[in-house]
């Protein structure tokens, strides 16, 4: 459920053979901060592909609600700590962004009645959003994170099509099904500066 190159529900998954790839390319880049990459795993069972490297945390919230704290381990690197290694975070732990949620509905379908149905499985926690966190607008917590929530709602039921332009600033260069078709298709030597 995406729309403006987001997804509006993300599941956490363990891949614990990866962790030696970014391990080196960590210790490539002399590497001490934040760090995320986009995975690719191939079908064939080749090495993943790392792609979209970026010196900032990616999904803490989710990470957090699977046991992984990676905003406090970021904390205590950047004043100059070296803290233990943090636990795995466990599989399949789901959150949500109710938000993007009806943004997506709006912009895929353009129907007033899709976006109330999608509003309604969120607010009750059924179909997708069964066993969920919110990540964003958590009600329960922050009574005050309805006003950007109920606004989206609104906007959504005003004028659905007016999703993308609510989404805005995403582009061309966001990975779909065929441009990781055509990553994995291509054949990369990287050479190992250190040798």
């Amino acid at each position: 459920m995406r729309v403006g190159g987001g997804e509006a529900i993300k599941q956490s998954v363990r891949r614990p053979h990866v962790a030696g790839y970014l391990e080196k390319l960590g210790a490539a880049l002399d590497w001490h901060g934040g760090l995320s990459v986009d995975i690719v795993m191939p079908d064939d069972g080749s090495a993943p592909l790392l792609i979209d490297c970026n010196p900032r945390l990616v999904e803490p919230f989710n990470a957090w609600a699977s046991g992984t704290d990676l905003v406090t381990q970021l904390l205590r690197v950047s004043r100059g700590e070296t803290p233990a290694p943090l636990p795995e975070g466990r599989d399949g732990v789901v959150t949500h962004l109710a938000m993007q949620a009806l943004l997506g509905v709006g912009a895929r379908s353009g129907s007033r009645r899709a976006v109330g149905r999608e509003f309604g499985r969120l607010i009750d926690h059924s179909g997708p959003y069964a066993g969920s966190v919110e990540e964003l607008t958590p009600l329960a917590h922050d009574g005050l994170s309805a006003v950007p929530l109920f606004a989206t709602l609104v906007m959504m039921l005003a004028s659905p099509s007016s999703a993308g332009k609510l989404a805005g600033g995403f582009g061309e260069h966001l990975l779909d099904v065929r441009s990781i078709g055509e990553i994995e298709n291509i054949s990369v030597v990287v050479p190992d500066k250190r040798a």
